[in-house]
């Protein structure tokens, strides 16, 4: 399903890359942006405090304000270079009508 996902033409507009320290986003934030790890690593922060690493191509990570629609509750930053597919939720009907399985 992942392939799917990151080959899709129609998503590539939303393929995203960061080096390292890089923020994809902070804690507090209105962005509500469905992240999937492509390549690298991305580390999860609440305040000073690291929480997890997302390390593995096709992990999931900003799915709290993305389904809630709140603020961030967790800050993003890269670990090394990376290449993240960030699916807006105003794509959400669509995204998931073609990925169910999501």
């Amino acid at each position: 399903m992942f392939n799917e996902i990151i080959n899709n033409q129609d998503l590539q507009k939303y393929l995203v890359t960061y080096r390292p320290g890089e923020y994809l986003f902070l804690e507090g934030d209105d962005s509500q942006d469905l992240c999937f790890l492509v390549a690298g690593h991305v580390e999860i922060f609440k305040g000073d405090k690291k929480l997890e690493e997302v390390t593995e191509p096709g992990g999931l990570f900003g799915e709290v304000s993305f389904l809630l629609g709140g603020e961030r509750t967790v800050s993003a930053r890269a670990e090394t270079d990376l290449k993240v597919l960030c699916i807006p939720k105003k794509e959400l009907p669509t995204f998931l009508k073609e990925f169910p399985a999501v």
